[in-house]
């Protein structure tokens, strides 16, 4: 994508977010009921997005090392049956980092009320940079219920999990901490790697599948 055209999609998002919301303290932003440009729709309201640090506090800039919750405050205006919350966390550039859902851990039917979603996301997982948040609530493969917003927001800084030491910037969408191994091989006598030089009875055990 054109730099142009990825600066041009970067204003309307500022502009966006200047105009949806009040952003209160720092990586948080917030909806009075009743005020007009509160994101809302038949089913649906939202009233507040906000990135917690450790402190267990709205903050805008967090640490690599630390993990980020996000949360996210809603009324319900009437039941919905088999809606999904979706979060999508992109690049200032617009590149989608990840997305994920809350489906699994829904009831079958929201009732009226009001409610928190929480999702963390894990230290030593985003790479130094601003993100975007955008929310959205759906019937899949029915209908969207509201969204999807760009809602707000956040940074990240503090040590690179690349894996050097080298003080430099990595692109990447994210940057996550990879386990690394190195270990010499044996020459077999024909000037190659013997099998043996990797004995599998010494690795180190495996915490999980993948």
């Amino acid at each position: 994508m054109p730099k142009s055209t990825r600066a041009r999609r970067w204003a309307r998002r500022l502009h966006y977010l200047s105009s949806v919301g009040e952003l209160e303290g720092g990586g948080e932003v917030s909806w009075p009921s009743g005020e007009a440009s509160r994101p809302s729709s038949e089913d649906i309201a939202l009233d507040a997005v906000r990135t917690v640090g450790p402190s267990r506090r709205a903050q805008a800039l967090h640490q690599t090392d630390d993990p980020i919750i996000v949360e996210i405050d809603y009324e319900v205006l009437r039941p919905i049956s088999g809606m999904r919350l979706v979060l999508a966390v992109l690049t200032q550039e617009g590149e989608v980092a990840f997305r994920t859902t809350d489906h699994k851990y829904r009831p079958e039917t929201d009732v009226p009320g009001r409610y928190r979603s929480r999702a963390t996301l894990p230290g030593r997982f985003l790479n130094r940079r601003n993100y975007v948040i955008v929310v959205s609530f759906e019937v899949p493969g029915v209908r969207m219920v509201l969204g999807p917003l760009d809602v707000m927001t956040f940074t990240v800084s503090g040590p690179g999990h690349h894996g050097s030491d080298f003080p430099e910037p990595w692109d990447g969408a994210v940057s996550p901490a990879i386990d690394w191994t190195l270990e010499p091989l044996k020459d077999d006598g024909t000037g190659g790697p013997s099998e043996a030089a990797f004995d599998l009875s010494t690795a180190p055990a495996r915490d999980g599948g993948g």
